[in-house]
């Protein structure tokens, strides 16, 4: 059965092209924080032009200041949103790292993230624990909650 014939052709979408662009980029900043149109362009696939026009024509609430964490380790998989949502990774990757966790060829490492920065990659072997691969000496406190997040990594897994 055809579409038409099963719900009826409906003519022209009830959409615009630049309605479905505000409304892509009023999801973007709900599920990206602060964000610049290059970045929605970068992660839509939209033109620049675009994407600055849907960037200004929409009305969206005022973006707030991220809530400072305070020593939040988190374990990213890899191709993690938090890294891929964004043109560059300036915001997440500590300067002089960047090719350790997007090293080219379209790789993005797992990644420890602490506070929201890129402090180390980690990578786990089936039957083995989750290893850490840190970008400079970790303090003790951090890998504190660096093995608590370890452990939860395998408990999700069911290998505890």
């Amino acid at each position: 059965m055809l579409l038409d014939e099963w719900l009826g052709s409906t003519g022209t979408p009830a959409v615009t092209a630049e309605d479905a662009a505000v409304e892509l980029v009023r999801r973007y900043r709900a599920a990206h924080g602060p964000a610049a149109p290059e970045d929605f362009a970068a992660w839509s696939g939209l033109s620049v032009t675009v994407a600055r026009r849907a960037w200004s024509s929409g009305s969206y609430e005022a973006e707030a200041e991220p809530a400072e964490a305070v020593g939040d380790v988190r374990l990213l998989p890899a191709y993690d949103n938090y890294l891929v949502g964004y043109r560059t990774r300036a915001l997440s990757v500590p300067p002089g790292f960047e090719r350790l966790v997007h090293p080219g060829g379209g790789q993005l490492r797992a990644t420890v993230i602490v506070d929201g920065l890129a402090c180390a990659t980690w990578s786990r072997r089936a039957g083995r624990p989750v290893s850490v691969t840190p970008f400079e000496e970790l303090p003790a406190q951090m890998r504190t909650s660096l093995a608590a997040e370890q452990a939860d990594v395998l408990r999700f897994l069911g290998e505890r």
